[in-house]
C-alpha cells in the first residue's frame, strides 16, 4: 500500500475497504437522523432503515438502549 499510485488503483481500494470491514468494497452514502435526547445524549439511526419500523421494533430498540444505559450504572 505504500505505492504512490495506490489511490489510483480501484481494485486495491476495493480490497482494502473489504479488509477494513466494508463488505461492498466501496464507500456508502447514508442519511442519519440524530435525536438529541439531552445535551449530552444523542442517538443516531440510519434513515434508510426507518421505512418499515414498527412500534414493536421501537420498543425493542428502546429496551436495548435502556439495558446498555443500566449497565453503565453497575
Amino acid at each position: 500500500f505504500s505505492s504512490p499510485n495506490f489511490l489510483e488503483n480501484d481494485e486495491a481500494i476495493r480490497i482494502g475497504l473489504k479488509k477494513l470491514g466494508r463488505e461492498e468494497g466501496r464507500p456508502l452514502k447514508s442519511t442519519l437522523i440524530r435525536f438529541a435526547i439531552t445535551p449530552w445524549c444523542h442517538v443516531m439511526i440510519n434513515k434508510k432503515n426507518t421505512n418499515n419500523l414498527t412500534a414493536e421494533d421501537a420498543d425493542i430498540l428502546a429496551g436495548a438502549f435502556r439495558q446498555e444505559l443500566n449497565k453503565l450504572l453497575d
